[in-house]
């Protein structure tokens, strides 16, 4: 697929995009409030089926589409390949440069910071809350081993540096931030490869792929973190490529790629049998398919005019994904305090997404909009 790069046509059609970033934070947040906020299908409907009436089956199966929240995040990884990169694929090819490392790492602090340093502050202040009111949850009397009581210096230290669940634990209940790890450290390697990709994309390409089987013999990697970092960086590569494919750089067509799609489907089915490592990369090889096919509908106008309109939900994404963990946490602490179980019915995981987005919009507002905001960074 070849298309004019002028005027910035390459980003003219792409809030689409920016709605699926903002379906993805939204459906990680339905899997965690389906998992804090519910009984849940085995302790609550397999042991209650007769508590359950009609509507309420009709949920439980309804909800039971959300069980891939982690795979949810492999989908951020290709999407945020594919961002970062584009910019740099369209200057590549207009000119073959214009490449600022200090303007990169402005940009990118610049876009993680401010919502990061909120969200450790206010998952302090939501678990100290619950904290005082003797909720179960904070103390490990619960089903919820990854609800954390760590707010030591060297933890806060770790979470701004990002070795969040390699050297440091999650910093309070916000256990949600594992991924931010791996997106700082795909944004500090990314200028290497950068510029291997100026000089032959095949060698870069080859690196990436040598460094992630590499990752799979641990006694070769004495550090742990670049082990972590390199078995899943090259999911993240699979959207730097399909920006290359999307700007014409790489002379090949979207729609050739499509049919991996498929590997979405049978890893539904099939996947469970995989080893983890082995099925979230073939899980970014489905998704690298889909925003193939995705890019291929924007191409012949074929997107349904309603997603480009849905652009807006993208734009609290990130802020949405750092800050909803701690207050589930808290309203599943009320909940098990008052009721020493967690309901039946779904009145409250409606409840929590509706509060999360509110509460994440209004943050976005005050504190990510007005230092960071972009359509597509």
């Amino acid at each position: 697929m070849k298309i004019s790069l002028t005027n910035h046509t390459a980003y003219t059609k792409l809030g689409g995009l920016e709605a699926l970033r903002g379906f993805a934070a939204i459906y990680v947040l339905i899997h965690h409030a389906r998992w804090f906020l519910w009984a849940g299908y085995t302790n609550g409907y397999l042991k209650q089926p007769g508590s359950f009436n009609l509507f309420n089956k009709a949920l439980v199966y309804f909800f039971s589409l959300f069980i891939y929240g982690h795979e949810a995040v492999i989908f951020f990884f290709v999407l945020s390949g594919f961002a970062i990169h584009l910019k740099y694929s369209i200057s590549i090819k207009q000119n073959g440069n214009e490449f600022s490392l200090k303007n990169y790492l402005i940009r990118r602090s610049k876009r993680i910071y401010p919502p990061l340093i909120f969200a450790l502050i206010f998952t302090y202040l939501v678990d100290s809350l619950g904290k005082s009111f003797d909720f179960p949850i904070y103390g490990n009397q619960t089903p919820f081993p990854t609800v954390k009581d760590n707010f030591s210096f060297i933890t806060l230290i770790g979470s701004l540096i990002f070795l969040t669940n390699t050297y440091v634990e999650s910093w309070g209940s916000n256990f949600a931030l594992w991924s931010l790890k791996f997106e700082w450290w795909f944004y500090m390697f990314y200028p290497i490869f950068l510029y291997l990709t100026k000089k032959s994309f095949l060698f870069a390409f080859i690196l990436m792929t040598g460094l992630y089987i590499l990752s799979f013999q641990a006694w070769i990697w004495q550090n742990q973190l670049l082990r972590e970092i390199f078995s899943y960086m090259i999911i993240w590569w699979f959207g730097v490529i399909l920006a290359d494919l999307y700007t014409g750089r790489l002379n090949m067509n979207l729609k050739f790629f499509i049919p991996l799609v498929l590997i979405i489907p049978t890893l539904v089915f099939f996947g469970s049998k995989l080893e983890q490592q082995l099925r979230d990369t073939l899980w970014g090889i489905g998704f690298f398919a889909f925003l193939a096919l995705f890019l291929h509908l924007i191409k012949h106008n074929l997107l349904p005019t309603f997603v480009n309109k849905l652009s807006f939900l993208g734009s609290f994404s990130y802020t949405l994904y750092i800050i909803h963990s701690p207050i589930l946490v808290f309203m599943s602490g009320y909940l098990l305090k008052e009721n020493h179980s967690l309901p039946l019915t779904f009145g409250y995981v409606f409840l929590g997404i509706v509060l999360s987005v509110a509460i994440a919009w209004v943050i976005h507002l005050i504190v990510e909009k007005p230092i960071t905001f972009r359509k597509i960074s």
